[in-house]
């Protein structure tokens, strides 16, 4: 059962890899909209109430009680979006003289004041004036002074806008760069990487990673990841191979990446005996890697991890050979052999259902054990250490874009935005796996994953969706096009438009996050043991 104290100690890693990556974005926002002259009227980290801020050369620095984000609020905005802005508007010529009048007597003048001198008088202003007065006042300061202030967002090139808004995702890509020199530094100049589709990798070496899915003799190592054997540091499929082959009925000492954490054992692997899914007589076999309710595989006590020896009195060397002898065999009850998640070597009967049945042949998923082995890569840069985190960070971009389209593909494929949704991890999912780590206490594997959200963030923001960096980049891009910005109010339909489908998919997303990790229970257990129930 997890603990108040590891749960506690995740969330504040979590939240120092949320802030970081927010701060590290944001701030990049900030000095470009400096450099470019613009006024800067708060940096915040985090959004809702203020638990820290203080005032400093005209611009307020805050963090906010909820760390999921944060903004940059520069003049011309009229919230944190950026979408609802002040525009130049007409407005009484009584109204401007009082405005007027009321700043001479202040001793202030507005082309040569600070912006917050003037913001400053304003605010006080709504505590000194009656309501009418007030109205006057703000009508010259919301659709005259902000519109038309040098230091407005909107007063500036389109260059210097464009500049400001591509400076976080630039800060993100820097931050990505020097994480992966980091993590190459510790780690060896390799790291393994979940394959998704068939990627390739500028400036790297890649290799397949032994995954020890099965060890029958011991469950609990079931799944662990080899990282060393026999002495050969990052060891890979083909050397893994190599060592069985050399190693037969003998002991191989291993360091393991385990459910638990990391460990040094010395075991047989391969031998006299179903060992583990590395055997000789394995490797080559089907594997079952899911099974569906109430089918075929799950009414004949099929299981994921099964491996397939002998179908219909033939041996099992393919998948295409299994699924010729499954069309063959249509309606009939068929002898099968295979080996159990135990290592267990059982002979059974599968009744197939006919084709006016209409159901599945098997109803379970499955794939050749020799390239399930391949799920996971090794990249290694040791070829080109100098440029690693550079080469890194620009395959990593790839790699998610690539990786996206795939999600994409499959779901036009199969009609279904189930791909996307299951392919696609909430904040929910990020603190799932810092969590993870933490209790394995495998601090290395939290830089990389910075780094890749880090990257992640980058692409995230730049793609054309209103309120995102790259929402506003292609409103310039159709301001330079019409040579003037689209109306305000369209800008603001299409923000609102666009903020209500994000904060549905974000639910989506975060609720399958919740249920898929078992956060709901997770979190009654904790309360349970802090009761003593």
């Amino acid at each position: 059962m997890e603990s108040i104290l590891s749960i506690g100690v995740s969330g504040a890693i979590f939240i120092l890899i949320i802030g970081l990556l927010v701060l590290i974005h944001e701030f990049g926002h900030f000095v470009a909209a400096k450099r470019a002259g613009i006024v800067v009227q708060e940096f915040a980290i985090g959004f809702g109430p203020s638990l820290f801020s203080f005032f400093r050369n005209g611009t307020v620095y805050s963090i906010k009680l909820l760390p999921l984000g944060g903004y940059v609020k520069m003049l011309g905005d009229q919230d944190a979006s950026s979408f609802t802005r002040f525009s130049a508007s007409k407005y009484s010529d009584a109204d401007k003289q009082f405005a007027q009048k009321l700043l001479k007597k202040a001793k202030l003048d507005p082309s040569k004041s600070e912006f917050h001198e003037i913001e400053l008088f304003v605010a006080k202003q709504q505590e000194a004036l009656d309501k009418e007065e007030f109205e006057k006042l703000y009508n010259w300061y919301t659709k005259d002074f902000i519109p038309n202030h040098p230091g407005n967002y909107d007063k500036k090139t389109l260059i210097q806008r464009a500049s400001v808004i591509v400076a976080g995702v630039v800060m993100n890509i820097i931050l990505a760069i020097v994480l992966f020199y980091v993590l190459f530094a510790i780690n060896g100049f390799s790291v393994d990487l979940v394959r998704l589709g068939n990627p390739s990798f500028v400036g790297a070496k890649t290799s397949t990673v032994p995954i020890l899915y099965d060890y029958y003799a011991d469950n609990s190592l079931s799944g662990s990841i080899v990282i060393d054997a026999e002495g050969f540091r990052n060891v890979s499929t083909e050397d893994f191979a190599r060592i069985l082959d050399e190693k037969v009925n003998e002991q191989i000492n291993l360091r393991l990446f385990t459910p638990q954490g990391y460990k040094e054992v010395s075991i047989v692997l391969n031998g006299d005996g179903y060992r583990s899914n590395f055997d000789a007589d394995l490797v080559n076999r089907v594997r079952i890697v899911g099974v569906s309710e109430e089918g075929t595989a799950a009414n004949a006590g099929l299981d994921n991890g099964d491996i397939i020896l002998n179908f219909a009195d033939q041996e099992i060397a393919s998948l295409d050979d299994l699924l010729m002898l499954l069309r063959e065999n249509r309606g009939t009850a068929v002898d099968m052999v295979y080996v159990d998640s135990q290592g267990n070597k059982k002979d059974i009967s599968v009744d197939l259902p006919a084709v006016e049945d209409g159901k599945p042949i098997l109803g379970a998923t499955l794939s050749l054990n020799s390239r399930y082995l391949e799920n996971l890569l090794r990249i290694s840069y040791q070829e080109n250490q100098l440029f690693s985190g550079f080469l890194h960070t620009y395959n990593m971009t790839a790699y998610t874009v690539t990786g996206l389209g795939t999600l994409v593909s499959q779901s036009f494929q199969e009609q279904s935005l189930a791909p996307v949704s299951e392919g696609v991890s909430s904040i929910i999912g990020v603190a799932n796996i810092v969590n993870e780590l933490v209790k394995v206490q495998d601090f290395t594997s939290l830089i990389n994953l910075t780094g890749l959200v880090s990257v992640a963030l980058a692409f995230a923001n730049i793609l054309p969706i209103p309120l995102f960096d790259g929402g506003n980049l292609l409103f310039l891009v159709i301001e330079g096009i019409r040579k003037r910005p689209l109306s305000a109010k369209t800008q603001e339909r299409v923000g609102s438009v666009t903020f209500v489908l994000l904060i549905v998919f974000m639910i989506l997303i975060m609720a399958k996050d919740l249920f898929q990790f078992d956060w709901p229970s997770r979190i009654l257990n904790l309360f349970r043991g802090m009761i003593g129930l």
